[in-house]
């Protein structure tokens, strides 16, 4: 065969396995939208049998819920002004665009308002997932527990969690960015241990049976100084029995000093030794670990029954400094120590596949198109835009209801958070 005919050859089989593709494309939109029709189709002769005279307060969306957005939305025009500011400092359109976003975060909600009934189904909502964002980060942390809360419920059966804090001393503000570069470095190194990717002759640390975990750090921010600190949660295996018998200057409670002092196993004793030399770029080994006499706060609780519920929310939860009013100077040294140079929440081992599941509950969803096909048996709904003061009026005037199936689920990942 020569080349201009093997050419030809080639082309018609490409055009042949294009072809297959697009009909099988088109083959599985039919398909999907033959489901789609069956579902509405059954969705009004339900409604039609049984109409849904009163919106059942399960799908809908309450005066407190949205009370809590606008109370978490408090310091974002303050933030908003910030990123104006830094944007007339480093010329940067970019900042000027996240200023926008911060204070227009859940202000605008896009959806179908149906006239008759009085209600608002919300299709979509503006969110600016910023960092500094309290509502944000507040719906990203119920997200989290809910998307955690069966797969460690599951671990629990075979496992022990703990919860671990890794604390290094507070830092000044230009001191920051090199503390979390050090303390980032730190928290890598301890699990590699624990994984059994590095190793310390002498210390066998895979006895522990670590599988994975969850890592977050958490930055208060002091008048002067910055306090920042690892949360974790540890899977290891059954029956560690780890004894607490060591007491050292980190077994006080300056806040409360009545408390009798918190006493230390051998391991954590090892934690403290570990982080203060990972920190401090100094080779780990076991001589080292002897030379040091005291190394930084470390603490390792296994976590009995539920409480690790209350645990979850340390270490999914924003950080302390979105909850406070900064001043400019503070807000810089956070963005820059923080902007794209660390992952602050980070699944760990058997958990760092965890898939991100927004999947609306089945129930849930049903009972949704049920009220929107029993909607527009008697009206067809016009696409409307509301701001969040009005919907807030609306609301309480008893002049509208809102409906969303996505309203919904965070709703339920509120419950979620709540009951943990």
């Amino acid at each position: 065969m020569g080349f201009y005919k093997f050419r030809e050859a080639v082309k018609k089989c490409v055009s042949h396995a294009q072809l297959r593709e697009q009909n099988l494309r088109v083959k599985e939109l039919r398909a999907k939208l033959a489901e789609t029709n069956a579902l509405k189709k059954s969705d009004r002769i339900a409604a039609l049998q049984n109409p849904v005279h009163e919106i059942p307060d399960t799908v809908q969306v309450t005066e407190a819920y949205l009370d809590d957005i606008q109370r978490r939305l408090y310091f974002n025009d303050d933030f908003a002004d910030y990123y104006i500011r830094l944007g007339d400092e480093t010329n940067l359109q970019k900042h000027y665009n996240t200023a926008d976003s911060i204070r227009n975060c859940s202000k605008h909600w896009f959806g179908d308002w149906y006239a008759l009934r009085r209600v608002f189904d919300r299709k979509s909502l503006s969110l600016c997932h910023n960092m500094f964002c309290s509502n944000c980060n507040h719906l990203r942390q119920a997200s989290r527990i809910k998307r955690l809360t069966p797969v460690l419920e599951n671990y629990q059966k075979t496992h022990d969690l703990y919860h671990c804090v890794i604390t290094v001393p507070n830092c000044s503000g230009n001191k920051l960015d090199i503390t979390l570069d050090n303390f980032f470095t730190l928290a890598r190194q301890v699990t590699r241990y624990l994984r059994g990717d590095a190793k310390i002759a002498g210390i066998d640390f895979l006895q522990l049976g670590y599988i994975g975990g969850i890592r977050c750090l958490e930055i208060v921010v002091n008048e002067k100084t910055y306090h920042p600190h690892f949360h974790f949660v540890f899977i290891l295996k059954k029956g560690l029995n780890l004894i607490k018998r060591h007491i050292n200057k980190f077994s006080y409670n300056r806040n409360q000093p009545n408390l009798p002092p918190r006493k230390f196993s051998d391991f954590e004793i090892l934690l403290q030794k570990i982080a203060y030399l990972a920190y401090n770029n100094q080779k780990v080994n076991l001589a080292s670990i002897n030379s040091v006499k005291l190394g930084y706060s470390c603490m390792l609780d296994m976590i009995e029954g539920d409480e690790w519920h209350e645990v979850l929310k340390y270490v999914t939860k924003l950080t302390k400094y979105t909850m406070c009013a900064l001043d400019y100077t503070q807000f810089k040294t956070l963005y820059f120590a923080l902007y794209k140079k660390h992952r602050a929440y980070q699944c760990l081992g058997v958990l760092s596949r965890l898939g991100k599941d927004d999947s609306i509950d089945s129930e849930v969803a049903e009972e949704y198109r049920r009220i929107i096909a029993e909607l527009q048996l008697y009206e067809n709904p016009v696409s409307s835009h509301y701001e969040l003061d009005s919907l807030i009026s609306n609301v309480k005037n008893g002049n509208m209801r809102i409906i969303s199936k996505y309203i919904i689920q965070q709703l339920l990942n509120k419950d979620a958070e709540r009951n943990a």
